[in-house]
């Protein structure tokens, strides 16, 4: 059954990253999805800030696991989201 609270999402994606007793490499593939899946559920749901910052953290999944021309195409994602939300220096940022 998958989950369809992008905060969960968000939250499952960040332990994935993260390096443990028990985990002793990142699972980039796996947090990347969760949290591209995060951010187009945050962006269909209107909450924008969200996915503007979901998107960020796919774009750096997408860096990790050597895949520039995605994660150009999440930072697009955000620049445009950076846009609506009226966030002018940071649009700048990621183009």
């Amino acid at each position: 059954m998958p989950i369809s609270d992008p905060d969960k999402l968000i939250s499952k994606a960040d332990k994935l990253t993260k390096l443990s007793l028990t985990r002793w490499s990142a699972d980039w593939r796996n947090a990347t999805l969760l949290y591209e899946e995060a951010a187009n559920l945050f962006r269909v749901a209107k909450k924008n800030e969200k996915a503007k910052e979901a998107f960020e953290k796919a774009s750096k999944g997408q860096e990790m696991l050597s895949s520039p021309w995605d994660a150009a195409k999440h930072m697009e994602s955000a620049a445009a989201l950076a846009k609506e939300l009226g966030y002018w220096n940071e649009v700048t940022d990621f183009l």
